[in-house]
């Protein structure tokens, strides 16, 4: 007992302090690596066809992406592997890491930036996917033949399959980009039984096939999505009753940033231009065949000229209209730079400079919005040299443990609820801006960390088996020393500090009676350091 209670309290107060209190948090700050118009003027007259009908509105497909650049590998700085493993991966395995001391930073980014080049983990990721049969079911049987089943498991079934792909995928920087572009785009699943079963065909056919390619069609597919329609209550705008809810967010959050060069009229122009934009079954009151189809009823549109932005928009229009505002901000420099800012802030520092702001944008203006290429910019040695410490989000922090210790998963479980634990459960922040950016947002959950890790190594996690091997050191070595500087390279490449190495130690020596390579307790001691926490 004496043990046990001297174990409690070193876990949540006295190891961490000896650590620093607020290292966490106080180290999100810090450098990881060494320097090396007018409107129109006239109010809508009215549909110009009345008798107008529902007309579908085509998907957006894809485009292929753009061919890999040829490698030159520069000399990279000390610690450079670690930060980019972290940076562009929910946590780096073993193989991960032999695989970028194989290619090198180059030509192990041009691997994860086509990621149609890695063979996926496909036996394994369906095998976790396939009681989730929410995922693959048709309109007709989400709402008429197993409503009640999948009202209460769409949701979950999202955030489960969200947790699985994140941590059994060999494609890392494109489930990192698909985790970025659900925030930036952000829906709130439950907000209506429409937006609930439409976000299965949101990530699956809207995010993820356009992760890496264009940010115009990215824009376009999103637009035309029922689910984001209806979340941002586009679907019930039309030229006599007009919503502007789309329009705002449209322009502050998806494009060109708050406050960047529009103003009010514009707003009003630009949710004129989207009327008449609605999921078909909406318009034509036969679900669910249309669900997951957006429509445009020409009848409810407002056909009259606009004015967004400097842009042009004649009279006599229909869904063209809408069109071309994407068009026009896709294409706009101040949308590259609100997208230059949020690629940097989410893969490199809070604070971004506005040079490194200015040449990233640079590239998404020049490269018409291509992805790839911004990425590659993002994720330049120079930027990452001014990298600044940043706290892992609850995913990031979970899915990193969970792919670096070979822990299996059960998905008929509710190995979903750690994420709601720690306030990060998919698709349920309420508001457009999605999940936030900011590390202090963060630094508040720590208590749900800690129980997380003890309770994982500890085989209490229901849902989750963390293997014996992952808290061994190879060999017959139990010197704990030699353990926590095994662990120190194979989970934080190198990045443990002095302090933690030393109240490691410590902690074996005097609590655990020199109990090192294997010891559950010690291992979870790990997995809570400041070290591991962030990136």
């Amino acid at each position: 007992m004496k043990t046990q209670s001297i174990f409690k309290r070193m876990s949540r107060r006295n190891f961490m302090g000896a650590l620093g209190a607020g290292a966490v948090a106080a180290g999100c700050a810090t450098d990881v690596l060494p320097p090396v118009t007018p409107p129109d003027g006239g109010p809508p007259t009215g549909p110009t066809d009345p008798d107008g009908g529902v007309e579908p509105i085509a998907p957006v497909e894809p485009t292929e992406p753009t061919q890999p650049i040829e490698p030159t590998e520069p000399g990279l700085p000390v610690g450079f592997k670690a930060l980019f493993l972290n940076r562009t991966s929910f946590g780096a395995t073993a193989a991960e890491q032999a695989r970028f001391d194989e290619l090198g930073y180059e030509a192990y980014l041009e691997e994860q930036l086509n990621p149609g080049s890695i063979q996926e983990n496909d036996s394994e990721i369906n095998a976790l996917l396939a009681p989730l049969w929410t995922l693959t079911a048709t309109p007709t049987e989400l709402l008429q033949t197993n409503f009640a089943q999948a009202w209460n498991n769409v949701i979950t079934h999202l955030a489960k399959a969200r947790l699985i792909r994140a941590v059994k995928s060999r494609r890392q920087l494109n489930e990192r980009m698909v985790d970025f572009w659900l925030d930036h785009f952000n829906i709130q699943a439950a907000k209506t039984p429409f937006v609930r079963y439409q976000a299965i065909q949101y990530e699956r056919d809207v995010i993820r096939p356009f992760a890496f390619g264009k940010f115009r069609d990215l824009l376009h597919a999103v637009a035309k999505s029922p689910a984001m329609t209806v979340y941002l209550d586009n679907s019930s705008s039309t030229w006599n009753a007009l919503n502007e809810n789309y329009a705002r967010e449209l322009l502050e959050l998806h494009t060109v940033g708050l406050n960047q060069g529009y103003a009010l009229q514009d707003i009003v122009d630009v949710a004129r231009a989207f009327t008449g934009w609605r999921p078909v079954s909406n318009a034509t009151n036969e679900p669910p065949d249309g669900m997951f189809q957006l429509g445009f009823v020409s009848s409810l549109h407002d056909p009259n000229a606009k004015l967004v932005m400097g842009l042009p928009i004649p009279s006599g229009g229909g869904i063209e209209d809408g069109e071309a505002v994407l068009d026009h901000l896709a294409g706009h420099p101040n949308t590259a730079n609100h997208i230059a800012r949020r690629l940097l802030t989410y893969f490199v520092t809070d604070n971004p400079s506005t040079s490194m702001v200015s040449a990233v944008a640079e590239v998404f203006y020049e490269s018409d919005g291509d992805i790839q290429d911004t990425m590659r910019a993002v994720l330049s040695v120079e930027n990452l040299q001014q990298a600044t410490t940043q706290l892992k989000r609850p995913l990031h922090y979970v899915t990193g443990i969970l792919r670096q210790t070979a822990t299996t998963m059960d998905s008929n479980a509710a190995i979903d609820r750690v994420l709601d634990d720690m306030g990060h459960y998919p698709y349920a922040w309420i508001t457009p801006d999605g999940y936030p950016l900011d590390n202090r947002y963060w630094v508040g959950g720590m208590l749900e960390r800690w129980n997380f890790a003890y309770k994982l190594v500890k085989g209490e996690m229901v849902g989750f088996n963390l293997p014996l091997s992952a808290t061994l050191a190879p060999g017959v070595t139990t010197d704990p020393g030699q353990v926590v500087d095994y662990w120190n390279e194979r989970y934080l490449m190198g990045r443990m500090s002095s302090s933690e190495r030393t109240a490691l130690i410590d902690y074996s020596n005097n609590v655990r009676n020199g109990s090192a390579s294997g010891d559950a307790e010690l291992f979870g001691m790990m997995l809570t350091m400041p070290s591991y926490q962030t990136v």
